[in-house]
């Protein structure tokens, strides 16, 4: 009878993924939801907000996550990490996004009294970023940072933007 020793080695994984990338951080939404792609180590899951959310970055290295933007909260705060199967996790990516689900207060209109030609000007003062509607109808303009923006109508053509 021979006896033969047989050792074991074990190899411990201490190295975390790297930092998770996102291509494209939004800034902000009015949406309740919010898709975006996350790259990273293959086979680590995904975390957001220290929540294991049940996805595993797959062999493409990269996944789809949806967030929940369905808050009350004007800037809310997102944290992403990734957890290999050792539990070693990688170094936090945190945004802001801006949500903002308020409608735009109705514009201030500044019209002319009295036309005497085919085209007039008329003056609008809203919220910076809101686009402008004349006639329920996408202008195309958005109001500017300075609040005010000036239109020229055409009164044959239904008070629609002159071309």
């Amino acid at each position: 009878n021979q006896t033969t020793d047989v050792q074991l080695i074990s190899v411990v994984d201490t190295t975390p993924p790297e930092q998770p990338v996102i291509s494209d951080i939004p800034i902000a939404t009015n949406e309740d939801s919010l898709t975006i792609q996350i790259s990273g180590e293959v086979g680590s899951q995904i975390w957001v907000n220290q929540e294991n959310i049940g996805i595993v970055i797959g062999e493409s290295g990269v996944a789809s996550i949806t967030l929940d933007t369905s808050t009350e909260q004007n800037n809310l705060e997102i944290v992403i990490s990734l957890k290999d199967s050792f539990g070693n996790e990688s170094e936090r990516m945190v945004f802001f996004i801006n949500v903002d689900k308020t409608k735009p207060s109705q514009p201030i209109l500044n019209t002319p009294s009295y036309v005497n030609n085919d085209t007039f000007s008329i003056n609008v003062r809203g919220e910076p970023g809101a686009l402008v509607k004349v006639n329920g109808v996408s202008s195309e303009i958005l109001i500017p940072e300075s609040g005010e923006v000036t239109l020229e109508l055409d009164m044959n053509n239904g008070n629609r933007l002159t071309e």
